[in-house]
């Protein structure tokens, strides 16, 4: 899926912008947004996530993300 994300629209950056971040034990929640960019800089779509990392001996052992694809597949022409 990523491949043919990437040739549908190359990706120039990703900016994570993180609105919550929690820890509990070894887990550690983020509510973030990922701002893609193409190529040329322009702003080409927007993924709303919640994050969650797993840590062990300060090593990420498990690192798992939920989120909606519709706006990445639709800026993208796959839906």
């Amino acid at each position: 899926m990523i491949d043919q994300l990437a040739a549908a629209q190359p990706v120039g950056a990703i900016v994570a912008d993180i609105r919550s971040i929690a820890a509990s034990g070894d887990l550690v929640y983020s509510e973030r947004s990922d701002v893609h960019y193409d190529a040329e800089g322009d702003h080409a779509y927007t993924v709303d996530l919640l994050g969650v990392m797993q840590f062990r001996d300060g090593l990420i052992v498990s690192w798992r993300e939920y989120y909606d694809p519709r706006p990445m597949l639709t800026a993208t022409g796959q839906t």
